[in-house]
């Protein structure tokens, strides 16, 4: 049902010749409850833009997004300071979308929003998100990590169906988020690891969804003012209140990396070993294990 709403999304579109000439505009309605978005696409960057304040609206097979004769063309998405809801299927079927930032004011990421986006291999969830929608990101095939906030409440059906490249889960909960059904349909868990705060591994094991994880390992939490740090598996797990330059230092004191973070959850891959990251002004020493 999903990949026939996305197909019939870019066939929409396609027929559309309003759609053809649109490159900006704002959209009709802005989402209701005094929303005012505008959205802008850059031919050269092959990026979309949305700004202003308020929710995305919903769209559909019969109504589908004014950008979505770009979809296979869309490679940046940027959703800006002010958006608080991302409606209904608004970037499903982007197949060359590789890069997404999302705001810290987003807190709803509804149904389908990035359904099929089978290029976006990483992503960064906002630190205040609170719900994400039913397929969400089913048929990201490409997506190998996701670190889900603390701040998050609940995930609909399927969020993660058919994500058959995933690799890695981290989460922030203490307690095991409460899930009455399934979010990673069709994604080898076997192959995945799970990962969770130090001491929680046991209840994890036993928790409904997450007791299907097969890897469920503990991993150290390092609070650098105020941000949280995540090392497990070769990879970093980065969680910001707000975006932030990362230098990553061996104990020699040899500038490794630097790497423009974005605020929420992300992640940077690391050699296995002891490694300095220094977050702003704040330093910490953080074991990386293989």
């Amino acid at each position: 049902m999903r990949t026939l709403i996305v197909s019939i999304i870019a066939l929409a579109a396609m027929f559309s010749s309003d759609a053809l000439k649109a490159q900006y505009g704002p959209l009709p309605g802005g989402g209701g409850g005094g929303s005012s978005i505008k959205w802008r696409y850059e031919t050269a960057t092959r990026t979309l833009t949305l700004t202003g304040y308020g929710r995305i609206p919903d769209y559909s097979a019969a109504h589908p997004a004014p950008w979505a004769v770009r979809q296979r063309e869309i490679e940046k998405i940027e959703i800006g300071s002010g958006v608080t809801i991302v409606g209904d299927y608004a970037f499903a079927g982007c197949t060359a979308l590789t890069s997404v930032k999302i705001s810290e004011s987003v807190t709803e990421i509804k149904d389908g929003v990035f359904s099929g986006c089978t290029a976006l291999s990483s992503l960064a969830l906002p630190a205040n998100l609170r719900r994400i929608g039913r397929d969400a990101f089913a048929h990201c095939s490409a997506l190998t990590a996701v670190s889900l906030p603390e701040s998050v409440t609940e995930i609909g059906r399927g969020a993660f169906s058919s994500c058959t490249a995933l690799r890695s889960v981290t989460v922030a909960w203490p307690v095991p988020l409460t899930l009455s059904q399934p979010i990673f349909q069709s994604v080898p868990l076997a192959n995945v690891r799970l990962n969770v705060p130090r001491g929680t591994s046991a209840v994890y094991r036993t928790a409904p969804v997450w007791s299907e994880f097969q890897q469920i390992y503990a991993v150290a939490n390092v609070e650098i003012a105020g941000r949280q740090i995540y090392a497990a598996d070769g990879v970093l797990y980065l969680s910001l209140s707000q975006p932030a330059l990362i230098r990553v230092y061996d104990l020699s004191g040899r500038l490794l990396l630097t790497h423009d973070a974005p605020s929420g959850s992300s992640t940077l891959r690391l050699m296995p070993g002891y490694h300095v990251v220094q977050v702003g002004d704040s330093a910490e020493k953080v074991w990386v294990g293989n």
